[in-house]
């Protein structure tokens, strides 16, 4: 794919002086288009769909900076999106806070430093690239529901093969996996892609009683013991032709197992104080994060429990094991983040994705979305449209935990912790000099092989 840049400048002659000087800083393959009113711009935004748009903000001058605000929304609502940036000599911070609202990634004031705004194109096509590959992934069938396994790993492929597979059929299935992997997810994608009409019900059996937990699954009569004053379905009556999501399951008492397993293989049950026996159709999805080796060899399952609602498995592997999947999946949550919260537009600088590669991630996806909604919030709170290293949490910045082979997630020993340090230094540089690593290195000292060494962990 050939990278394409577009400006937008009524002033044709300094735009072109601006493009030549630029020109060494892009990439050899850049195709770098040039529009002198709105409707120029639109239609090669239509033919080329360029990665980044350059605009001036007073294109009409008979118009003023209102021009420029109407180009960046019309930008913003194309499909793909291009990262926008505004380049003009309306250097009022009102009007560059008013660009960020509309959707601009960066403001910046004439004449620009040429490595400056190249740097910041060269971000802006990582991030439009970023987005293009999520839409994309998106838009496919096979992972339309599926945020958290978007990612194009292997391990993400195999888990969208499987809740495929899994919703094919009604047969019982347990979802294994460390806490904040998504089982969740998955449960809820199985029941969506499945034939099933009902409802999805779950229910978390932690700290449950045997007596509890036969009253919450298959409901009473009134008077069937103290406090029951009025009768209750049950829940699952509720799941009839539909999904019971059972999460947790290693905590549910010895006593439960059997009555429910018994429940499963009649698929009938008698609801306490009852006479009669009723049935309800139900596909039952369990989960846990607990070893299911371990489960069983304490007693904590049952082993012919367990036979029985796993005839189909699927385990999600922990976030460290899958880290090609962390930039798209870091694009998601901040995309997310800016829908659900309103946010103006906000991309992430190369040095925050190789800051969050290199992290272990214990808590697993629901760690990393929360990290990119507050590292978001703090940017936009210091007045910034970009995610920096400083954003990020003390530990994920300065990379307290690593993901390795041996002892992943762990605190590091005294070269480990020396390691992060120097490539805490690193970024910080590379963030204050557009992430041109020669200036960087220069900055710090050493030379741009010492810099990549840092980088790579060597």
């Amino acid at each position: 794919m050939t990278p394409t840049i577009l400006f937008a400048d009524d002033e044709q002659e300094a735009a072109q002086l601006i493009i030549s000087l630029l020109r060494p800083h892009l990439p050899p393959e850049a195709k770098v288009l040039l529009a002198k009113t709105h409707q120029e711009a639109i239609s090669l935004l239509r033919e080329f769909n360029p990665l980044v748009a350059v605009s001036d903000l007073a294109l009409d001058p008979s118009v003023g900076p209102e021009s420029g605000f109407a180009l960046i929304r019309e930008l913003h609502r194309h499909n793909p999106r291009p990262e926008v940036l505004v380049l003009t000599s309306h250097h009022d911070t009102r009007y560059g806070i008013e660009a960020l609202k509309h959707g601009a990634a960066a403001f910046l004031a004439k004449p620009p430093h040429p490595e400056h705004l190249a740097a910041l194109i060269s971000n802006a096509m990582n991030n439009a690239l970023l987005r293009a590959h999520y839409q994309t992934l998106r838009a496919a069938k096979d992972i339309a529901e599926l945020d958290e396994f978007q990612g194009t790993s292997s391990h993400a492929a195999r888990i969208r093969d499987l809740i495929r597979f899994a919703a094919s059929s009604k047969l019982p299935l347990l979802i294994t996996g460390e806490s904040g992997t998504g089982k969740g997810l998955v449960a809820h994608a199985v029941h969506r892609r499945s034939v099933l009409t009902g409802k999805f019900v779950r229910y978390q059996a932690n700290f449950v009683s045997g007596d509890l937990f036969a009253s919450e699954l298959f409901g009473h009569t009134k008077g069937a013991f103290t406090g029951a004053i009025a009768s209750r379905r049950g829940l699952l009556l509720e799941a009839h032709n539909g999904s019971f999501f059972l999460d947790e399951i290693d905590e549910l008492p010895l006593s439960a197992q059997v009555t429910l397993l018994g429940t499963l293989q009649e698929k009938q049950f008698r609801q306490l104080g009852a006479n009669n026996e009723i049935s309800s159709q139900f596909r039952l999805i369990s989960a846990t994060n607990f070893p299911i080796a371990d489960a069983l060899e304490n007693g904590k399952l049952r082993r012919d429990f367990f036979h029985r609602i796993s005839a189909i498995t699927i385990h999600i592997p922990p976030l460290r094991e899958r880290a090609e999947d962390i930039a798209p999946l870091a694009l998601a949550a901040l995309e997310r983040a800016q829908l659900e919260d309103d946010l103006p537009a906000v991309s992430i600088s190369d040095p925050v994705l190789a800051a969050l590669s290199a992290y272990s991630w214990p808590g697993n996806v629901r760690e990393l979305i929360q990290e990119i909604q507050q590292a978001a919030h703090r940017a936009l709170f210091r007045g910034d449209d970009q995610i920096m290293v400083k954003d990020l949490s003390q530990v994920i910045a300065g990379g307290g935990q690593i993901r390795d082979s041996e002892g992943a997630g762990e605190s590091r020993d005294f070269n480990g912790k020396v390691k992060a340090y120097k490539r805490g230094l690193v970024l910080e540089a590379l963030e204050k000099t557009g992430n041109n690593q020669v200036h960087a290195a220069r900055l710090l000292g050493i030379d741009r092989g010492s810099l990549r060494r840092v980088l790579e962990g060597d």
